[in-house]
């Protein structure tokens, strides 16, 4: 169905108040926003992507039940609900900057760090061109009144402006000397204001693109600059945390607005003009009276850095966009919080109205664009009580059970035949950061920032003991191999090794001059290794005596193991190296170079012929553990934080699925077993699509075990599917 027709028909059904037509048209055109991007990428997707993951109180969802795929399965996680989310656009490359919806309300412009623009059609979500030219990043952009001109600024200290009908330059304004940050047109469209780092702002004649004013007086780098309704005055927000109001006509300074503890980000004028509204690093909204500089009030909530403010339409509503992942709007009249719209999996950095004051948009560090309904805003559903982003997650060995950590200080446990909550998991007084299963699967271990570790009976829920001693927040556990023993790293500097059955301490590991980031026990659980700032020290796991101290990384270890044979120990490093290492001698074997991230995980094949590595770089990279020569590198298209190889070595287990291997001396055959991967947007079996994911069911905490894939998702709830 078109975007146009459907339209149509909503407006008919309104018309005859039929309520049944009118709410099935709703939701089939939330269902067509919201999926679009993934049915534009792959028709058929409406039938899978589509359909498998709308909200379970969809009417599109129950009236076509019968045609979701048989071989996908929803155990729990889905959203009861649609959301304020309407759709996501995607298609940068890079940070996202600025955002804003044309006049008209039916175009989106965007500009990013991929030193482009973009214009997106409003109600499909499609992209109709790309403006490109600029030399460095986008940092602000803006439309002309009529909606026909758009004006970028960039950090090649240039504004440039744009037939926004044909994508077409029609001018570029030079003067600035240093990266300009922001760019506003006039209410009129006579003018174009822009700010820059070199503490100016500069007026120019918007069709003839002379420079008019240069407005001098901040001390310190403009970060906003914003007119008035009227078009006479012109606000500037700037790092030495003030905002100063200039006569535009004039180019004389008016008024100075103080009061900010930290540089000021963002400005705004609301559409009476009678206020001024200023975002800040000190992470405050302030609201102030034009006419007399008095501070009205001060809006508080966000936890990070503000990057953006916008009045609505109505003047009853402002937006702030922050640091802290998280869009809140406030009620202007009494400064009270109305709702928070979370999403986002990285910095904010824009958002605006529409023109109706029906939707709005926001910009971010994610690489998307992602457009809200904030008038008709249905339930939102938590699931099972989670409210807070899930930190860890694990599935027992037999894979009956699913382990979740979250921000709320509880662990949760799931049969996965059911999709049933087990149990929930409480005591702690901080995050959790990591869960696992012990190797029998029978006992559980959870660890938190409240410097905790705590051992449960999985079978009955019970809490087994308590482990308390690390001064600091816990960053690493590990069981022995025969797992009667635990280890723990701490940010406190020290390794902790317990005795888990009768749950008593057995010795301290002391001697690292830094956090402990990593820890591991030898296949035959005669020693230990851990890895912090530099340096990897090796123990005596029965003694607790140091054996030797590795030194040679240029940054923080992040993972280190041991070969089969326990004669080699490999770790990998922020410093974007693998080094491997004679446990006998403590000598180094060879560096292996290629990555061009962060290291995340190492791992050694059965056979202990090969080595896996993977890395922030989204690739997996398989070396020869005898020479360090690199066999293949493998395109995750997702990050991975976690590799092992399997059993027999014919393929690797991720967090985020298996990925097949070809054949190697050691191993002749290929594997036989269905490979499933979930990248960054889709799952796929045996390295073909099968499954788009929408953007709310994407995340980092990714556990896949057989024919089941656990997705900790940002919002709270852990999504489980079987694929059969």
């Amino acid at each position: 169905m078109s975007r146009c027709k459907s339209s149509s028909i909503a407006n008919f059904s309104k018309g005859r108040e039929s309520t049944a037509v009118s709410e099935a048209v709703h939701d089939a055109l939330r269902f067509t926003m919201w999926s679009g991007a993934g049915i534009q990428e792959a028709p058929l997707q409406v039938y899978y992507g589509a359909l498998v993951f709308a909200p379970e109180r969809s009417i599109v969802r129950r009236q076509f039940s019968r045609e979701m795929p048989g071989q996908v399965q929803v155990k729990c996680g889905l959203d009861e609900y649609w959301g304020p989310l309407l759709q996501t656009l995607e298609g940068h490359t890079n940070n996202i900057t600025s955002v804003g919806f044309s006049p008209a309300g039916d175009r989106l412009a965007s500009g990013s760090w991929d030193k482009t623009v973009r214009v997106w059609d409003a109600k499909t979500g499609r992209q109709l061109y790309t403006l490109e030219g600029h030399s460095a990043q986008i940092s602000s952009i803006g439309f002309s009144p009529a909606g026909d001109q758009l004006a970028s600024a960039s950090w090649d200290t240039t504004v440039r402006v744009w037939d926004i009908k044909i994508g077409r330059l029609l001018y570029t304004l030079e003067g600035h000397t240093y990266f300009i940050t922001s760019v506003a047109f006039s209410p009129a469209g006579d003018r174009i204001a822009s700010g820059s780092w070199g503490k100016t702002v500069r007026v120019w004649d918007a069709k003839t693109g002379r420079q008019l004013h240069t407005l001098k007086g901040h001390s310190a780098r403009i970060n906003s600059v914003g007119f008035s309704p009227a078009g006479d005055q012109l606000a500037s927000a700037s790092l030495d945390k003030t905002m100063r109001v200039w006569d535009i006509k004039i180019g004389r300074l008016l008024y100075t607005f103080e009061g900010h503890t930290d540089d000021i980000t963002s400005v705004a004028f609301s559409p009476a003009g009678d206020r001024l509204a200023s975002g800040s690093s000190d992470g405050m909204v302030r609201v102030w009276d034009t006419k007399t500089g008095r501070l009205l009030y001060t809006l508080k909530g966000h936890t990070n850095i503000i990057t953006s403010v916008a009045f609505s339409p109505a003047r009853d509503q402002l937006v702030s966009a922050s640091w802290d992942k998280t869009v809140r709007v406030w009620d202007t009249k009494t400064g009270r919080l109305l709702y928070t719209l979370e999403g986002h999996t990285n910095i904010i950095t824009s958002v605006a109205f529409s023109p109706a004051g029906d939707q709005l948009v926001s910009a971010s560090w994610d690489k998307t664009v992602r457009v809200w309904d904030i008038k008709t805003r249905g339930p939102l559903y938590t699931f099972e009580g989670y409210s807070s982003r899930i930190t860890s997650i694990a599935f027992s060995p037999a894979g009956d059970q699913l382990a979740s950590g979250s921000l709320d200080e509880m662990v949760r446990v799931w049969d996965t035949k059911t999709g049933g909550l087990l149990y929930t998991l409480k005591g702690y007084t901080n995050i959790i950061t990591s869960v696992a299963f012990s190797p029998a699967g029978d006992q559980l271990v959870s660890a938190s920032w409240d410097k905790t570790v705590r051992v449960w009976d999985i079978k009955i829920g019970r809490l087994l003991c308590t482990l308390e001693g690390h001064t600091d927040n816990i960053t690493s556990v590990a069981f022995s191999p025969a797992g009667n023993q635990l280890v723990s790293a701490s940010w406190d500097k020290t390794v902790r090794v317990w005795d888990i059955k009768i749950g008593r301490l057995l010795y301290t590991l002391e001697g690292h001059t830094d956090d402990i980031t990593s820890v591991a026990f030898s296949p035959a659980g005669d020693r230990l290794a851990s890895g912090s700032f530099r340096t990897v020290r090796v123990w005596d796991a029965k003694t607790g005596g140091l054996l030797y101290t590795l030194k040679g990384h240029t940054n923080i270890i992040t993972s280190v193991a041991f070969s089969p044979a326990g004669d080699r120990l490999a770790s990998g490093s922020s410093d974007k190296t693998v080094r491997v290492w004679d446990t006998k001698t403590g000598g180094l074997l060879y560096t292996l170079k290629g990555h061009t991230n962060i290291i995340a995980s190492v791992a050694f094949s059965p056979a202990g012929d090969q080595l896996a590595s993977t890395s922030r770089d989204e690739t997996v990279w398989v070396w020869d553990a005898k020479t360090g020569r690199s066999l293949y590198t493998l395109n995750c298209y997702g990050y991975v934080g976690m590799i092992a190889f399997s059993l027999d070595g014919s393929h690797l287990e991720t967090n985020r699925g298996t990925i097949s291997l070809p054949p190697s001396p050691s191993r002749t055959s290929l594997s036989s077993r269905q490979h499933i991967f979930v990248e960054d947007s889709c799952l796929t079996v045996d390295s073909e699509d099968i499954l788009w994911l929408p953007i709310n069911y994407r995340s980092g905490i990714i556990s896949v075990l057989d024919q089941q894939v656990a997705i900790g998702r940002p919002s709270g709830r852990v999504l489980l599917l079987k694929l059969c």
